[in-house]
């Protein structure tokens, strides 16, 4: 878990902005609704660096860029029967990346997709289209009559 919780940029330059008019660490953590500790923290960092944003996150760097990863969702949709092995070897071709395939698993959920074939859905036919004309015109007043009742 985190040391402290996230604070909105305008919150902090609020802070900075009350600070600067004279107000106390105190008064201003009353207006600014936020703990004392983090008014000290916030104000500490800006007297250091003149920098309010968040410092860069360390971690491992993304191995694809934001258009590769548009690419790999117009290659997902373009057809919904490919699966992550062949959607990899749409995507190496076009955009000449080399990742393996769980990269491509998993920018595939970061998008909102799942990586499996769609389940084609049976069609109805002619027969079940007249069966179900038929019932829907005979059925057509069921809420009027329904309402009429009460």
């Amino acid at each position: 878990m985190a040391k402290f919780s996230y604070l909105p940029e305008n919150k902090r330059y609020k802070i900075i902005h009350l600070k600067e008019e004279g107000y106390s660490m105190r008064q201003i953590a009353a207006k600014v609704p936020c703990g004392l500790s983090t008014v000290v923290r916030i104000l500490k960092r800006f007297s250091e660096t003149n920098f309010i944003a968040d410092r860069g996150r360390l971690g491992r760097l993304r191995k694809t860029s934001l258009r590769e990863d548009r690419l790999l969702h117009r290659i997902s949709l373009s057809d919904r029967k490919f699966n992550s092995s062949q959607i990899l070897k749409q995507w190496t071709l076009t955009s000449n990346v080399s990742v393996c395939l769980r990269t491509v698993r998993g920018r595939q959920l970061e998008i909102g997709l799942r990586g499996c074939k769609a389940r084609p859905k049976p069609l109805l036919t002619e027969f079940q289209r007249k069966r179900r004309l038929t019932w829907a015109r005979e059925h057509i007043h069921y809420g009027l009559l329904k309402t009429r009742k009460r």
